[in-house]
Order: structure tokens, then C-alpha cells, then sequence
């Protein structure tokens, strides 16, 4: 489930009009982030490195492959 203030921020973000189009002070000031910074705070992340490091792993793997083909 996508919260509507992450497809605000989205929408903000994508938009084609550069005039129209979110800054990137703008978007750090967005809602979502507020939202997802109390959420993130109470969470356990100890994790998410280890998992992060697979997943590049993995990666750098299937390019390998890719290349050998």
C-alpha cells in the first residue's frame, strides 16, 4: 500500500514542467518525509546494511554473467 503523501511527493517529483516541479528543498520539506522520519525512528535498520550488501552482491554477479554471454 503506497500512502497518498508518498504519491504526492512522487507526482511532485515527476512532473515534466520544470517550472512546476518539486526542488530538492522543496521535496526534503515534503510531508512524507516528515511522516516516514518518526516511523524509521522507532524501527530496528541494524539489518538493512547486511541486506543491502547481498542485494549489490547479487548484482554485480548477474552482470558478470550478463557480460560472459
Amino acid at each position: 500500500v503506497v500512502s497518498d503523501e508518498a504519491k504526492d511527493l512522487v507526482r511532485g517529483l515527476l512532473t515534466l514542467d520544470p517550472t512546476q516541479r518539486l526542488t530538492a528543498a522543496q521535496a526534503a520539506e515534503h510531508p512524507w518525509f516528515k511522516l516516514k522520519g518518526r516511523a524509521l525512528a522507532r524501527r530496528d535498520l541494524s539489518r538493512t546494511g547486511a541486506s543491502l550488501g547481498k542485494f549489490d552482491a547479487r548484482m554485480k554477479f548477474k552482470g558478470a554473467v550478463l557480460m560472459v554471454q
